[in-house]
């Protein structure tokens, strides 16, 4: 996702609260906007309620005062009283075109045909009778508007008023009720239309949080069932995957192979290149297993560079056929951002049902071959067998063994002698470690140094051996070096020199007698953290030597900066190959670079005498093998050096010839 699900949740959950405070701002706004013109209205109507009780009061007014000042004008016989008269006419008039505006229609009829007539009547008589008064008949002109006539008309004319005002004060009454009904309407339709409006809004928001969590959710199932830097199906995926395709092994007859892999050298590439050309290598691994998947195949990475594949297959050929494939994939060159950069994998197979029925069995077993696949140096496929249980039992009670074996002193340095080849003098020897076990004999170190290492006990181990060794030396002749291989892990510790010296001094033996050795790709895993600790062990006086040279990844810059005294050459260039010529160019290329260095040189696996014989012509200083010893003991350590023969160690030409 490209936001995080929290962030995006809480979006929604602010855009929500937002549009509720908007939506009752709204509403708030309506409500003010609705009261303002109900208000605006009731104004209104109560005006025109006002102003309908002022225009009947004037009509009545001026009714009144026409009859007064036309009876003045006839009682007195005063001219002024008639054109008072004639000037309040126009007044009632206009009163009475004023109520009949403002009269609903029905009233404003009536009062039209019945009112306005009995004014027109009374306004006649008065102004006949005004003209009698003029005349000089004031007894015809007081008998008209003492007429029964004339107050008939009068009082229809009364009636009327008050019957056209009453009709507007009702219609008035009726039209502020309906003001009134409609502002109650349309505050519940604004209450309505505001609540629908909030919550379709709402709605629309809280289905967006629910797809957000839905999203996350489903992502959430992902991860935990997908690695996150490949893509594939991690380790719990497997364990669903597997277990169904279990059951259709049981049930179908089919045939199913799990395939544990890693890749040879992946870690060296993390520590030179670091942990983003790691991922890069990774993520192309990843694209071509699923570039080989298929309808009966899935992959899953379980750590690290582990894949595993589970595959159906129709027989061993198929298998073979399969595991081969996926070791040419991935064995093409890989472009990183450090260079081009070629893996080789290792397989471990398991398979069902021969192998075992149940997920745990059949992956842990996938995982036993596996690692033996790792000690495999021809064998790039290991398939699992009942063996392999052995060597994992025997290795778990070596784990359990090994800190009191350590602790009695029942693991001991052997010695093999270190003979300069061109006089078979002998010149040292290397401790190697054993395990005189009292009930399974000896025991090489192939089967209990990787355990010390991952079990945390190598310190413990290399300073017993250490401490053994330089005992020995010193009752050798002063003559002899002693050398002694240092862990890896070790390698890191910087109290590591002041402990060795310690050792050294308590054992009665000069520093310069005693050799450390290391191996050349822990060299080039930790070259920063491993220079102090070897200058300091330079300083004291003690010899360094670089073991297995040609088999990791050492520069000329780690030579030279670390001072080395000795490359010591892999046997694996020494014991006859395939391509015996090839070997002999690579050790004759070694021995160029070490004597343009300074540094001396020791071949290991010497077994033949034609072999020290072409060394020593090559230009190899040292050498070691079973061509002079096996590693022996210390007591046979002490044989050997009394019996030593320097002219049976060295070879001459004429052995050469004919071995």
């Amino acid at each position: 996702m490209k936001h995080s699900i929290v962030k995006r949740a809480i979006s929604v959950a602010h855009r929500s609260v937002m549009i509720a405070l908007f939506g009752a701002f709204l509403l708030a706004v309506a409500g003010m906007i609705e009261r303002s013109i109900f208000e605006n209205w009731a104004r209104q109507i109560d005006a025109r309620l006002q102003r309908a009780s002022l225009v009947a009061n004037q009509i009545a007014l001026f009714d009144e005062r026409l009859s007064m000042f036309a009876h003045m004008a006839v009682s007195s016989g005063d001219w002024r009283w008639i054109i008072r008269y004639e000037n309040a006419v126009p007044l009632l008039d206009r009163s009475i075109a004023d109520g009949i505006a403002m009269a609903p229609a029905e009233a404003a009829k009536r009062f039209t045909t019945y009112g306005k007539i009995s004014n027109e009547a009374t306004t006649n008589m008065e102004r006949q009778a005004l003209s009698l008064v003029q005349k000089g008949q004031k007894a015809e002109a007081e008998a008209i508007l003492d007429s029964r006539t004339y107050a008939m008309e009068k009082a229809r004319l009364t009636s009327e008023t008050g019957r056209l005002v009453e009709a507007t004060r009702q219609q008035l009454r009726t039209d502020f009720a309906s003001v009134s009904k409609f502002s109650q309407l349309s505050k519940f339709c604004l209450v309505l239309i505001g609540l629908g409006i909030l919550w379709w809004a709402l709605y629309r928001n809280l289905r967006r949080s629910e797809d957000v969590f839905a999203e996350a959710e489903d992502n959430i199932r992902f991860l935990a069932m997908h690695d996150e830097l490949t893509g594939l199906a991690n380790r719990r995926a497997l364990s669903g995957v597997l277990g169904e395709k279990l059951h259709t092994v049981s049930t179908g007859g089919k045939k199913l192979a799990l395939i544990s892999l890693d890749m040879v050298g992946f870690k060296k590439v993390n520590s030179l290149y670091g942990h983003v050309a790691g991922d890069t290598i990774l993520v192309a691994l990843a694209k071509r297993l699923q570039s080989n998947q298929s309808d009966l195949t899935n992959t899953f990475r379980v750590g690290g560079d582990e894949f595993v594949i589970l595959t159906e297959f129709a027989d061993e050929q198929d298998l073979e056929a399969q595991c081969d494939r996926l070791i040419k994939l991935l064995k093409k060159p890989i472009a990183a951002a450090s260079g081009t950069i070629s893996l080789n994998a290792r397989l471990g197979v398991a398979k069902a049902p021969q192998d075992a029925t149940d997920p745990q069995s059949l992956y842990r077993k996938a995982d036993i071959a596996l690692q033996h696949a790792r000690g495999e140096q021809s064998e790039a496929t290991v398939y699992y067998n009942a063996s392999m249980d052995d060597r994992i039992r025997l290795r778990a009670r070596i784990e359990t063994e090994l800190p009191a074996a350590i602790e009695r002193g029942l693991i001991v340095p052997y010695f093999q002698p270190v003979v300069e080849l061109a006089t078979g003098r002998l010149v040292g020897f290397e401790a190697l470690a054993r395990w005189e076990h009292p009930d399974d004999g000896l025991i090489s170190p192939d089967s209990f140094i990787s355990v010390a290492e991952e079990a945390g006990l190598i310190d413990d181990l290399f300073i017993s051996i250490l401490r053994q060794a330089c005992a020995s030396a010193r009752l050798w002749p002063p003559q002899l070096s002693v050398s002694v291989n240092l862990s890896p892990m070790q390698l890191v510790n910087p109290n590591i020199s002041v402990r060795i010296r310690d050792i050294v001094k308590d054992a009665g033996i000069t520093p310069q007698r005693l050799e450390i050795e290391i191996t050349e790709s822990a060299l080039a895993a930790n070259f920063e953290s491993v220079r102090q600790p070897l200058v300091d062990l330079k300083l004291l006086g003690i010899s360094i030597a670089l073991d297995d040279f040609g088999t990791g990844y050492s520069s000329l810059q780690h030579l030279s900066e670390l001072l080395i005294n000795k490359i010591k050459i892999d046997k694996s260039f020494i014991r006859p190959s395939a391509d015996p010529q090839q070997n002999a160019k690579i050790v004759r290329s070694m021995l160029s670079l070490a004597r343009s260095l300074g540094v001396a040189t020791t071949a290991e696996g010497i077994e033949l005498k034609a072999q020290a014989i072409e060394l020593q012509q090559l230009g190899c200083i040292y050498g070691q093998g079973f061509l002079y010893s096996r590693p022996v003991n210390q007591l046979a350590c002490l044989t050997l050096i009394e019996k030593w023969d320097a002219a049976a160690a060295r070879p001459s030409p004429r052995m050469r010839e004919v071995s």
